[in-house]
């Protein structure tokens, strides 16, 4: 029936029950705005805030804790439980009026659920943290096995690196875009014809050949693209570019060594050095000493591959003037004695 709803499941099944009186159309479905303290209400809120209460929360969950509350309530003594009505009825003729939850009983609420989430998930073994802020102030709460994190690699380079960038990333853009361009006035670009390209072209170009000597005249050298990183034994483990970094995985670099970003992986399986550890792949941060590295430059990929294709051709016309010799190389063939040399030929 509409406006009408039983109460009491346990005095349903005991066929102990009773109605509610019937409620107006608008007010079916609005909640009271204030409700009477029961003496099992202040039970229950005692018996939750005690040691026990916790301890069976961890155990058997909520369900458990709600049973052995139930258990307890049942067994209480006539003096106990008039203790708890005389309190109920000094709360309901003492009590002011139902307030709305505020923000910050929301908030002390959902701060303490986390709590307890964290506790339980550090039961099940995954230690957890939490950071954060409460009208402005700094708060934290770690579970017992945190400490064992701070050998773990993943959760170094991955977790708190990534904070620590992303905190990072985000101050430098607050700070660049307070800054203002120095005073003065700009130099105003000026469109030069092809006729004062040429002219100036030709000057500079004169200057060039008659002002300098050989030993003065300028070597342009080929610009560097990146880097390989070698390791102790000067095995090339990746290539990267130079980065302005003074943090790479959350630890502070030393003198002596250079945070690279990584864009190509060589080796099959690269490994960091042990000062500051952490894994080599495409696309992220490593921290290298500034001693083992060797620059590449475009010039020199050019070199490499020529280089390559005359080795293969001349590989290719030695296989076939000596096809006795195999694939040995030139210098092999000169460190043969003349006769034996004579006899290949």
């Amino acid at each position: 029936m509409h406006g009408q709803q039983w109460i009491g499941n346990e005095r349903k099944r005991q066929g102990e029950v009773r109605r509610r009186a019937s409620a107006k159309k608008s007010q079916v479905g609005v909640p009271c705005k204030s409700r009477k303290t029961s003496a099992y209400q202040l039970f229950k809120s005692n018996f939750f805030k005690s040691t026990l209460a916790r301890t069976i929360k961890k155990t058997d969950g909520n369900s458990g804790l709600q049973q052995k509350a139930n258990e307890v309530w049942k067994t209480l003594g006539v003096a106990e439980l008039q203790a708890y009505e005389d309190q109920a009825q000094e709360a309901n003729e003492n009590s002011a009026p139902a307030k709305t939850e505020t923000r910050k009983k929301r908030v002390k609420k959902l701060m303490s659920l986390i709590r307890d989430s964290i506790d339980q998930l550090n039961d099940f073994g995954c230690p957890s943290l939490w950071v954060g802020l409460s009208d402005g102030v700094p708060q934290r709460y770690f579970a017992e096995g945190v400490g064992a994190l701070a050998v773990d690699e993943t959760f170094i380079n991955y977790t708190v690196s990534g904070l620590i960038n992303s905190v990072a990333k985000k101050t430098m853009e607050n700070e660049t875009s307070k800054l203002t361009p120095l005073p003065g006035k700009k130099r105003k670009a000026t469109k030069r014809t092809k006729k004062t390209c040429k002219e100036t072209n030709s000057a500079i170009e004169a200057a060039g050949t008659e002002g300098t000597t050989n030993s003065q005249a300028r070597v342009s050298s080929p610009k560097v693209d990146y880097f390989e990183l070698l390791d102790e034994e000067e095995k090339v483990m990746c290539r990267g570019k130079k980065v302005e970094r003074s943090v790479v995985h959350g630890r502070q670099l030393t003198q002596g060594w250079h945070a690279f970003e990584i864009i190509e992986v060589v080796d099959s399986s690269p490994k960091a050095w042990e000062t500051f550890p952490g894994e080599i792949e495409s696309g992220g941060y490593i921290a290298w000493p500034v001693a083992n590295i060797r620059p590449v430059r475009s010039g020199d990929v050019e070199d490499q591959a020529t280089r390559k294709k005359k080795r293969k051709e001349v590989r290719g016309l030695i296989d076939q003037l000596h096809p006795d010799f195999g694939s040995g190389s030139p210098s092999a063939l000169a460190q043969l004695p003349r006769k034996s040399r004579a006899k290949n030929i």
